[in-house]
């Protein structure tokens, strides 16, 4: 089940917690009933315009992006960047 970040702090705990694994966060609109109160300053780093917005890091970098839902190419870029068998999604509640 995905964890839902709603604090800066949790986000940049997420990541350093991680280490080598794949994690994945998906940005998505405030609007969107399982949507929380937005937190700016992550979506505003990542540049986050619009939703869905998929980012995924490794070793606390971003390695890609993916913007928009086509479940094809999400699941490729996952393969692609997977190098150990924990991949994490996270939701950040968004602001759009």
């Amino acid at each position: 089940k995905p964890k839902v970040i709603e604090k800066k702090e949790q986000f940049e705990d997420v990541l350093a917690k991680a280490g080598k694994c794949l994690t994945v966060v998906h940005f998505q609109a405030a609007w969107a009933p399982q949507c929380a109160e937005a937190v700016p300053e992550v979506s505003e780093k990542y540049e986050i315009s619009s939703v869905p917005t998929f980012l995924f890091f490794k070793a606390g970098e971003k390695v890609d992006r993916m913007d928009g839902a086509h479940a094809p190419e999400l699941t490729k870029k996952v393969r692609s960047h997977c190098t150990c068998i924990c991949v994490t999604l996270y939701i950040w509640p968004g602001s759009g």
